[in-house]
């Protein structure tokens, strides 16, 4: 089994998924959150150090089409599942 190194400060999404960085897996909640219909905008409030900019760096990569960093995620196998989710 492969250790996992804890990430201490702000490191973004790219640098703890190329790394052998622990990360929880929330994508489902992201693809939940942009597949509302309804959604206008999206107040995130969160309290000190609860990974607000790491959700938003994920989204942004989610965005710029880096399909590599969503290899084991929740929300890359649901990319390479269904062919109607265009982001």
């Amino acid at each position: 089994m492969v250790r996992k190194h804890l990430s201490i400060g702000d490191l973004p999404f790219q640098d703890i998924r190329l790394g052998n960085f622990l990360y929880a897996d929330k994508t489902k909640y992201i693809y939940n959150m942009l597949e509302m219909d309804r959604l206008k905008c999206c107040f995130l409030s969160r309290s000190r150090r609860f990974g607000k900019i790491l959700l938003l760096d994920t989204i942004d990569s989610l965005f710029q089409g880096d399909r590599e960093f969503f290899t084991g995620l929740w929300i890359g196998k649901a990319i390479t599942s269904s062919k109607s989710i265009q982001f």
